[in-house]
């Protein structure tokens, strides 16, 4: 998975999704991908909590449950960065 918004920011390239079959031989098959999910998907959930905290809001709009996962995703992708991937553990 290729997220184009980090690779030219911020006017970012298309997001790309592939995968491999193990064993199959038959090498990567690419799949359709529409849209850009990072910009409104991570903006939104953090900005939410930023606003709750700050107390420009009275109540999340949102579970903290999703903010915590939010940030799990981003602190996962730091640590992939730095070694090889790994699963994400919630």
């Amino acid at each position: 998975m290729q997220m184009g918004v980090i690779l030219d920011y911020p006017e970012g390239r298309p997001d790309t999704l592939a995968y491999a079959e193990r064993g199959s031989g038959a090498g990567w098959k690419h799949v359709p991908v529409s849209g850009n999910w990072f910009p409104d998907g991570f903006v939104g959930s953090m900005g939410a909590l930023q606003a709750y905290v700050e107390g420009s809001v009275d109540e999340l709009p949102i579970g903290f449950e999703s903010a915590y996962a939010t940030m799990a995703l981003v602190e996962a992708a730091y640590r992939s960065s730095a070694r090889p991937a790994e699963p994400l553990e919630l």
